[in-house]
């Protein structure tokens, strides 16, 4: 329920099909591996901006088309097809094919690159010019409706919350954690720390034969992100800005105040206890408005929720010569959220610098960091909307005339509320800062022998203070209708510090038509985390934000430690772009686990066989791509 309650409207998803008269077409988009594909545009020819996209079940539906009009159907990396719509009531049933002109695209998989037609995984990629036109505050909305088997969900009024997005590569685990791995640029990290602008590829490892190679953190599949760099033939200085404003596309309807009377009469008579029941003359009061103060009709979707801006700039430096390449850059993304007491302000950096000398050796250094101010009401979106469905009565006031928050109604057999507009007042403010650096080496003293070596270090923190002041309900004259008499602060810390090393030799050769990839690798990692939270309460005022303001105070921290060691390799087999195989190996140590089962073995085998290269398939030339894996 709490996913599909509030849906962000982006004026560039999807526009709405207007039109009288007309036929009703319906139906589905599936790929050519019987996924549903969501997200596919589905346009009326020759009318800009008249159609709608497929939802997650990759379905679809249409009013008023005009008789005899031809449908569009178009998704990126896919061909586009057009059907005639012949008749009423026609159910569609579409089958997209991949765009043959991506047969000899190179995609970025694990530890490298491969050409996608020689693929035995399952591998989806979005590259810059895909995603580069698309404002969003928060990274991980570039994967929704891009890609076959990938779900990405928002169940949050709060802007930017990456905590509240979930990724789903097809489907969910039945044990644990769902999430996916995230690695940028080679490194575990957050969508939420690279900025969209500074995106140059999205890979999606969505299978065992594809993710096993970086063991069990990859059971739920894994998302590999690459930054861009300089260009050796041109040096730029750009600029990119948006501004946008989203609101809340679909609510709940709620029944006006003597409605919503009426039937709670109802309902206590059926169940025979009338003793708190609403009396003609009050549910007459609803109706005419004559006692607001006491009897009003209060929409409270219409309190909490807003149309909310959305910007971003970013500015961006590259180059290079033939030896060394650059790209520098800077942004910022202000968001203020949907629901009332939300925003989001993100500040980032990012700078990538690589160079070669003589010939073998290559030196590089990614530097990034980010620094993010959330506000959002203390008790949580979801819990605010939570007490607009359950613990508020459309005949309690928004406000009384006096301007006092409304909590009870001219019934005094009924218990106060939960505001849920107050609720929106009551915010704590949170702050993130990261940091992440990577220097790297790159040694090939022969032909297509590489060893390179790498080390990471990442910086996270999070602080977070939050007050509660004291809760007393007043009603329309000023008296208290009960409630809490006591605030709270609470000023909570966290950080985590990791390294990272890594040794990787690649290495490959084609004989007579053979060709052979060898990759070996290992991998070092130290996790270091610490909390702290700090909790006052009773302070004499709703004013005072220090702890030692409080009458009493308490703290806990906790502190922990994680190492992990492993070891990888990976076999491609490619026989003259026909016969396929693929072999991955990865051995991992982990702290976490007691000493008698710490470590794991992750195999996986993987073959496929490019049937459209075979002689006799040279007759089907409409036939560019046939592939078993």
């Amino acid at each position: 329920m709490k996913r599909s309650i509030l849906v962000l409207f982006w004026v560039f998803m999807s526009a709405t099909m207007f039109a009288q008269g007309g036929i009703d077409v319906a139906g589905i988009v599936l790929d050519e591996q019987g996924q549903e594909l969501i997200g596919v545009s589905v346009q009326i020819k020759g009318k800009q901006g008249v159609g709608v996209v497929t939802d997650f079940d990759g379905r679809f539906k249409m009013t008023g088309v005009p008789a005899g009009s031809t449908l569009v159907f178009s998704y990126i990396g896919y061909e586009t097809q057009v059907v005639k719509i012949v008749r009423a009531n026609q159910q569609i049933n579409i089958v997209l094919k991949e765009s043959s002109e991506l047969i000899d695209e190179v995609v970025v998989v694990a530890y490298g690159t491969q050409k996608k037609a020689n693929l035995t995984g399952a591998v989806s990629s979005v590259k810059v010019n895909d995603i580069k036109d698309i404002p969003v505050s928060n990274t991980s909305s570039l994967l929704q409706g891009r890609m076959s088997g990938v779900t990405v969900s928002s169940f949050s009024a709060q802007p930017g919350a990456e905590g509240d997005v979930e990724i789903r590569i097809r489907g969910i685990n039945t044990f644990g954690d769902s999430n996916p791995m995230v690695l940028i640029d080679g490194v575990e990290g957050s969508l939420n720390s690279v900025s969209p602008n500074d995106i140059e590829n999205i890979s999606v490892l969505k299978d065992a034969a594809s993710a096993s190679i970086y063991g069990v953190r990859a059971a739920n599949g894994v998302v590999l992100v690459t930054t861009k760099r300089g260009n050796a033939d041109k040096k730029t200085l750009s600029y990119s800005g948006s501004y946008g404003v989203q609101k809340a596309t679909v609510l709940p309807t709620y029944i006006n105040s003597w409605d919503w009377a009426t039937l709670y009469n109802e309902q206590n008579e059926a169940m025979g206890d009338v003793t708190s029941n609403y009396t003609p003359e009050m549910i007459q009061q609803m109706k005419d408005g004559s006692r607001p103060d006491l009897f009003a009709n209060t929409r409270w979707s219409d309190k909490i929720f807003r149309s909310a801006p959305i910007q971003t700039h970013h500015l961006s430096m590259s180059g290079g010569n033939a030896t060394s390449h650059y790209m520098g850059s800077v942004g910022y993304v202000g968001q203020d959220g949907i629901m009332e007491g939300t925003s989001t302000d993100r500040f980032n950096f990012r700078l990538n610098a690589d160079s070669k000398f003589i010939d073998i050796i290559t030196l590089g250094l990614n530097v990034s960091g980010n620094h993010e101010e959330v506000e959002e009401p203390t008790i949580g979106t979801y819990y605010v909307f939570e007490q607009m469905k359950w613990h508020s009565r459309p005949s309690v006031p928004y406000k009384y005339s006096n301007g006092e928050w409304g909590f009870v109604d001219g019934n005094d057999k009924m218990q106060a509320i939960k505001n849920p507009a107050y609720a929106t007042t009551i915010t704590s403010k949170k702050k993130y800062s990261r940091f992440d650096g990577k220097a790297f080496l790159e040694i090939e003293p022969i032909k297509n022998l590489s060893i390179k070596t790498s080390f990471a270090y990442q910086y996270n923190q999070w602080n977070s203070i939050g007050a509660e002041p004291a809760y007393i309900p007043q009603d329309s004259y000023g008296n208290p209708v009960g409630g809490s008499g006591k605030n709270y602060l609470t000023d909570a810390y966290y950080s985590e510090t990791q390294w990272i090393n890594e040794n990787i030799i690649t290495y490959h050769f084609d004989v007579n038509g053979h060709a052979f990839n060898f990759l070996l690798g290992q991998s070092n990692q130290y996790n270091n985390f610490r909390s702290t939270t700090a909790t006052g309460e009773d302070l004499p005022s709703d004013n005072i934000t220090v702890l030692n303001g409080a009458l009493s105070t308490s703290a806990k921290g906790d502190a922990a430690e994680a190492a992990l060691r492993s070891f990888f390799g990976r076999v491609n087999y490619n026989y003259k772009d026909r016969y396929l195989a693929e072999f991955n190996l990865r051995r991992d140590e982990s702290s976490r686990i007691p000493k008698k089962n710490r470590t794991g073995y992750f195999p996986s085998v993987s073959v496929g066989w490019n049937i459209a290269q075979e002689a006799f398939m040279e007759k089907y030339s409409f036939i560019s791509q046939l592939k078993l894996v």
